[in-house]
């Protein structure tokens, strides 16, 4: 299986007029590139990117299709030395999860938060169409005593697969997450990728109840079928959601607390 290598970069300066610490769009170069082969020949659907092994460095999640099956691998973000690059570096695997919501349930959507308050992300998986419209989440445990430093990971359920409320009748799923409320531990945006409610599902997790509902949100009327993400647009400091209607590219954004 060829693994996917961090890409060697130029050492060209800067363009006249570009500083190098506010880089012009067209001058940035990519810093790591995802190259990977045969593992999912078939196509790639979704990324995302978290801290799962608790090295302080992120980690790649990357949800794509090989051979009838629908595959989610993390790759370390860390690397080693690549022995044939005097520059690069080997992104290693640290997990693969083989049909997780069942065997021909996809394409996937992924969403990677720190859902449990603990300092370390999980990841949660829904499909983007076709079969139930139901979540799996996921933490990641480290062989007892190693170190994370490229270490492989076991993924172990965050808690039971589960139908967002209201969702019963969604064909496919969009996830995003982000600390909305500022306590600490991020929540689980749910949304409609095609047929479903005109809405967006809060969610938080504790270790003692599971997933729970924290508030709905009403998206603007004929806006349904959306694709989702989380960040800080308004604010330092202020997570907000952005949900794009996939059909005829309406923007809408929700402001985190304050």
């Amino acid at each position: 299986m060829t693994r996917p290598r961090y890409c060697t970069t130029s050492n060209r300066p800067p363009r006249p007029g570009t500083r190098r610490n506010r880089p012009s769009p067209e001058a940035l170069e990519p810093r790591l590139c995802l190259a990977t082969g045969q593992a999912l020949a078939d196509g790639v659907d979704a990324l995302a990117m978290g801290d799962v092994n608790g090295d302080r460095v992120v980690d790649i999640v990357v949800a794509g299709r090989q051979g009838g099956h629908y595959v989610v691998t993390i790759y370390d973000g860390v690397g080693t030395q690549d022995k044939s690059s005097r520059t690069g570096s080997e992104v290693l695997p640290l997990a693969t999860l083989t049909d997780p919501l069942g065997k021909g349930v996809g394409p996937l959507s992924v969403a990677v938060g720190d859902f449990s308050g603990d300092g370390v992300s999980e990841l949660a998986i829904a499909a983007t169409a076709g079969g139930e419209a139901q979540v799996a989440t996921y933490r990641f445990q480290l062989p007892a005593g190693a170190s994370p430093i490229d270490q492989p990971v076991t993924a172990v359920p965050l808690a039971a697969a589960f139908v967002p409320p209201g969702f019963g009748s969604a064909t496919g799923l969009s996830l995003a997450a982000a600390d909305m409320d500022g306590n600490g531990a991020d929540e689980l945006i749910v949304g409609s990728v095609g047929a479903g409610p005109a809405n967006l599902d809060q969610l938080s997790f504790s270790s003692a109840g599971g997933w729970q509902l924290e508030k709905s949100i009403s998206l603007p009327d004929g806006m349904g079928g959306v694709s989702l993400s989380a960040g800080q647009l308004t604010g330092p400091g202020v997570p907000d959601i952005a949900a794009i209607n996939q059909s005829n590219g309406q923007v809408a954004v929700y402001m985190g607390k304050t």
